[in-house]
This record gives C-alpha cells, structure tokens and sequence, in this order.
C-alpha cells in the first residue's frame, strides 16, 4: 500500500508532537524534583535527539516531488505500521502515560 507524501508528512508530525510532549513531561517534573536522576536526563537527551532526526526526516519528506518520489519507498518503510517510526510512536505514547 503506498502512501503518499501528505500522510507521510503526517506520521512525522504526529511523532513531533508526541516528542513535545514527552519533553514537556519531562522538563515539568525536572523542575519539581532537586536532583534530576540520571535516568531522566538520558531520557530528555534521547527524546531531544529523536526530535531532531524527525525534523530533519519531515523537511526532507517536504522536498519537490521529482525528488520525493524516489525517496517515497524509504519513507513508506520508515512510515510503515510495523515500521520503525510507528514503534518508536508506540513507545513515545507509553513514555507518555508513565
């Protein structure tokens, strides 16, 4: 099933978001706590560096489409339901409900 360059888009985003919200999470109950644990900082690190591969992924996905379309089955296998992207999502969202 090929997807076409809006709903990838789309699925990067959505992983944007759930980032933003991780990282919020995060950053409130840093500064509820005196010594954030080393654990959490890893966490914020990793979230921070996941944001910025899927901003870099997003403006990528936003290229002309000349270009787009021979990058599109990368993007589909990254965007995928078993993909790499939507495990990442799922843990982002379990992340989240901790």
């Amino acid at each position: 099933m090929a997807m076409d360059p809006l709903s990838i888009s789309a699925s990067i985003i959505a992983l944007l978001q759930a980032t933003t919200t991780v990282l919020s999470i995060c950053y409130d109950f840093r500064a509820c706590i005196k010594n954030a644990p080393w654990s959490l900082t890893r966490v914020v690190d990793e979230v921070k560096s996941l944001r910025n591969i899927l901003e870099t992924l997003e403006q990528i996905s936003q290229t002309d489409v000349s270009t787009h379309s021979k990058r599109r089955p990368a993007f589909e296998l990254l965007c995928d339901q078993n993909g790499p992207l939507a495990s990442c999502k799922r843990e982002l969202l379990y992340l989240e409900e901790k």
